[in-house]
């Protein structure tokens, strides 16, 4: 009986001994729930884009996410643990509509909101700004350049211009528009307005209606002139009524015709000619013309030049040198001109010296030297007047 007591004592301080034990374990505190706050809920940013953050607040131990619900929105970081400041990042809004997106932190939301973008005023390109037409009209084109959402319109301010086509446009593109017939003589003028800008309009006055043909008979005298070697001037008679037309020009650069060189009515046509020394006279017409079936009449001007000659063509010098003279005949090949022709004596070696100042005139010498000759042989040497050659020859010592 004892045995079975001490049994049961045995096992009732094992039992009491195991509930102490487990009694005596230690524990810890049960972990919080994570909670998440942020600073705003609300956003906004303007149309060309920006930044902006928000704080988020919560235990250093919890975990988060961050997204955006937008590709325009940007957020950084995406992903952390505690506390932290979130900034997002939104691109330019080209349109005109403002646009919203969300960044979840967590379980947070916070709403962006964009502003739309500012509308572009139109603004508009005319060309061109002005147009020139003849009498008879015609069609013009003027070009507008602007955006395609921009609407235009066309008005002219005349009643003999008119568009082809709607008046009404938007975007670039062109508009035509017809000028009429003037039947007046005078100059016009008039506007178009095209995307608010001017565009001027001038056309030419109708011509005048030509005048009847008068009976016009034209004569010219004299028909022949014959003129001398220096500078002269003559006239020609030209009869005719008045109103008849004709013109005149010279036939060669060495007549120059007075103005006008065209008129009308009877008229005394003067010309003039240059200075001619050749031997041979020079032939050329003053062409005098109208509007007639004959044409017109030629008036052949002659012109004679001048004869040369030296009284003598050579001379001999010894080698001493010396000096000399020697005459020159200047004669107008006309014998009615009294005026002696010019002529200039030039030496053609440097020991010839021609004395007399030149340019000289008509029947008169010229005086020169010949240097002495130490060269120690004969030499010749030439003084040339005009179209005249005088020989000299020199000996040696």
């Amino acid at each position: 009986m004892r045995d079975i007591r001490l049994t049961l004592v045995a096992i009732l301080l094992a039992v009491v001994s195991s509930a102490c034990a487990e009694d005596e374990s230690p524990t810890g505190p049960t972990p919080l729930p994570c909670t998440y706050v942020m600073s705003v809920t609300q956003a906004t940013i303007a149309a060309d884009g920006g930044s902006g953050s928000v704080n988020l607040t919560t235990a250093a131990s919890c975990v988060w996410t961050a997204t955006s619900s937008a590709a325009w929105l940007t957020i950084q970081p995406t992903s952390a643990t505690g506390p932290a400041t979130v900034t997002f990042t939104a691109a330019p809004n080209t349109s005109e509509q403002s646009r919203t997106a969300s960044v979840t932190i967590a379980d947070q939301t916070l709403t962006v909101t964009q502003a739309g973008a500012v509308p572009t005023p139109c603004t508009f390109d005319v060309s061109p700004l002005s147009a020139a037409f003849g009498f008879d009209g015609g069609q013009g084109t003027v070009r507008v350049a602007t955006a395609a959402a921009c609407a235009w319109s066309a008005a002219a301010a005349e009643s003999w211009i008119a568009f082809i086509g709607e008046t009404q446009r938007q975007g670039p593109g062109e508009i035509t528009y017809a000028v009429q017939r003037n039947e007046e003589t005078r100059v016009r003028t008039g506007s178009l307005t095209v995307a608010g800008r001017t565009v001027a309009v001038g056309q030419d006055a109708a011509p005048p209606v030509p005048p009847v043909p008068l009976p016009c008979d034209y004569s010219v005298a004299p028909v022949e002139l014959v003129q001398h070697w220096h500078h002269t001037s003559a006239n020609i008679n030209l009869t005719t009524a008045a109103g008849c037309a004709w013109t005149v020009s010279a036939g060669a650069d060495w007549l120059t015709i007075a103005p006008p060189s065209e008129g009308a009515g009877p008229r005394v046509i003067q010309f003039t000619n240059s200075i001619y020394t050749g031997q041979v006279s020079r032939r050329a017409p003053v062409q005098v013309r109208w509007p007639t079936p004959t044409a017109g009449q030629n008036v052949w001007i002659t012109q004679e030049g001048c004869f040369y000659a030296l009284a003598e063509t050579s001379r001999e010098f010894s080698a001493a040198g010396g000096q000399a003279f020697v005459t020159v005949l200047g004669t107008p090949a006309s014998v009615n001109c009294m005026i002696g022709c010019p002529w200039t004596a030039i030496s053609q070696a440097s020991w010839i010296h021609v004395t007399t100042p030149m340019p000289s005139a008509g029947d008169e010498r010229f005086n020169y030297t010949v240097d002495a000759n130490t060269t120690g042989q004969d030499r010749i040497g030439q003084i040339r007047v005009e179209t005249g050659i005088l020989m000299i020859r020199q000996r040696a010592n």
